[in-house]
């Protein structure tokens, strides 16, 4: 079957609503038609919907043909701004046994993948290739060294996944290609995956995949095998490979993680075979772990090579997670970020002097499944920091706990500068009695009690009772003296301040006034009514309260007339 827009024309096949297609050979292409120099001429394939498939046998796209058979001609490489395209969605199904995606001056070659779609390769699949394996058997005319368009896979979506034997990305001569993977699709190589060139022709290709927030499932994983390789680990993406690895003489081999993580799944010797210090192991922002999954495992070491063998950079944190070990030289311990022990043991082969600092984590998930450092030389933390990460089981535990170990060496110097957990409910206190390591011990926090908060009680006050019945106020009345109204109230008041509080100045000055009056009074008696003795209190009393009256009055006006301006 053939698809191929001429000039500016386009050619699309649509399967959808359950339909399926079958050929043995497809082709999708474009050609500028006796040098026209036309642009934007489309030739797609869209499956779509449940139940929809595609199957060929073989299938090209991005490339130029006669009508005896697909080639790469003079033609196909001059046009301009052509599309070419597969697009597999919504649970549609492409299967095929050999897929070329081209990569070629003047045409975006691109299969993409997306909500459940599935591509069942049966061999492999080359994305961005420059020649075919077919080509010595076709009249072709020499190509000139343009720049090439780079050949896209795109895979994403739950559900969504992509199953290849063999893939190459960036193949044959000068090919360029990418894959990414994203949105917790799949990607599944069963036997071999390359970026940077598929044969030794390929020193010009260039490959790169990223996988991000997704999966990638390739027991051998190659990056830059004659050309030029990338690989992005990012945003919880996940390698599940044997190894990770490069041939001796790639033009380029770079791996990026940023919260990505390479996830092992066989016992490996030399993790990142062939990697030296001139070939990028990168640790971002986000920081990379490495899970050695119950195996153990060991960078690659070339004391002959640049860096001594692999080597790991980057301002990222470095996580070691899963039982097992994971060993290195101390010299391929190039990153600046933290060094995480979540389970299992990191090895470190040779002297080891902890930066100004460095932060050393330690995972407790329990008494017996926990985090552990083992340096073969000397190690030096005084000047490091220890960061104690407990699972919630052991947070919860009782008792005298200890965990040993969690640093051995051939000797130990120094101490840790700081110990910082992230349990509000228990403490943890490093144990350097052993020279050659350290222990670590729960204990209970000091808890120092806050001092009581005492609100102090409202002060009782009691109301002063009235003052309408008082005997200044109602002896006023009884004479009808509207007058001395207000004098009387005032020295009501004062009197009964001083009953209620004990001090008023007015009253005070009144009783002093009074006993005085009272004295004189009894003293300046007629002598002439001296011997009527029932009568004589009566008397001095009547007496009593007219100079009583008299003498309140002329001192409540005078005090009203200094502290107030009344008269």
């Amino acid at each position: 079957m053939l698809i191929r827009s001429r000039n500016s024309g386009a050619s699309t096949l649509t399967i959808e609503n359950g339909g399926t297609a079958e050929t043995g050979t497809l082709y999708i292409g474009s050609e500028d038609y006796n040098n026209l120099n036309s642009t934007a001429s489309k030739s797609i394939v869209n499956v779509s919907g449940n139940g929809s498939s595609l199957t060929v046998n073989d299938l090209y796209a991005g490339i130029g043909s006669y009508d005896n058979g697909p080639h790469i001609s003079v033609d196909a490489v001059d046009a301009v701004d052509a599309v070419n395209e597969i697009n597999i969605t919504n649970e549609a199904v492409l299967n095929s046994n050999n897929a070329y995606i081209g990569s070629f001056a003047g045409v975006d070659a691109k299969v993409s993948l997306a909500s459940g779609a599935q591509w069942n390769n049966a061999e492999a699949v080359y994305i961005g290739t420059s020649t075919l394996p077919f080509e010595s058997e076709l009249p072709l005319e020499p190509q000139p060294e343009v720049e090439l368009e780079t050949a896209l896979l795109e895979i994403s979506g739950e559900d969504t996944k992509v199953s290849t034997m063999d893939l190459f990305v960036g193949a044959a001569a000068r090919g360029k290609g990418q894959v990414d993977v994203t949105d917790q699709s799949t990607l599944e190589v069963t036997r071999q995956l390359q970026l940077g060139g598929s044969d030794t022709e390929g020193a010009n290709a260039v490959g790169e995949l990223t996988v991000d927030n997704a999966t990638l499932i390739a027991p051998i994983t190659v990056v830059g095998a004659f050309g030029s390789g990338t690989l992005n680990v990012v945003n919880n993406g996940v390698v599940n490979t044997q190894n990770i690895e490069r041939f001796e003489n790639s033009a380029k081999s770079e791996v990026n993680f940023d919260n990505g993580t390479l996830e092992l799944t066989e016992f490996q010797p030399e993790l990142f075979r062939n990697f030296t210090g001139d070939n990028l192991i990168n640790l971002g922002a986000g920081g990379g772990t490495i899970d050695t999954a119950g195996f153990n495992a060991r960078l690659f070491e070339n004391t002959m090579l640049a860096g001594g063998g692999a080597v790991i950079t980057g301002a990222g944190d470095f996580t070691k997670k899963g039982t097992g070990m994971l060993a290195m030289a101390t010299t391929a311990k190039q990153w600046t970020g933290a060094t995480n022990i979540k389970q299992g043991t990191l090895s470190l082969d040779g002297d080891y002097t902890m930066r100004d600092g460095e932060i050393l984590g330690i995972s407790l998930n329990s008494l017996d499944d926990y985090g552990q450092l083992v340096v073969t030389g000397a190690a030096d933390i005084s000047q490091g920091q220890l960061q104690v990460d407990a699972s919630e089981a052991v947070t919860k535990m009782t008792g005298s706990n200890e965990w040993t170990d969690i640093i051995s060496a051939s000797s130990r110097t120094g101490e840790f500068t700081a110990i910082n957990d992230n349990s509000p409910l228990v403490s943890f206190e490093a144990d350097y009695s052993n020279a050659d390591a350290v222990n670590l011990k729960m204990i209970v926090p000091v808890v120092v009690p806050e001092p009581p908060v005492v609100t102090p009680e409202p002060p009782v006050v009691t109301p002063e009772p009235p003052v309408t019945n008082t005997t200044f106020l109602q002896s006023v009345i009884s004479r009808s003296n509207r007058n001395d109204i207000g004098i009387a109230y005032v020295l009501d008041k004062a009197i009964q301040d001083r009953v209620t509080n004990g001090d008023n100045a007015l009253a005070d000055s009144l009783i002093s006034s009074t006993s005085t009056l009272i004295s004189l009074s009894l003293l300046q008696l007629p002598t002439s009514c001296s011997h009527y003795l029932w009568a004589r209190p009566t008397v001095s009393l009547l007496m009593l309260i007219m100079q009583h009256l008299m003498l309140f009055r002329n001192i409540a006006r005078l005090f009203l007339n200094v502290t107030f301006g009344l008269s």
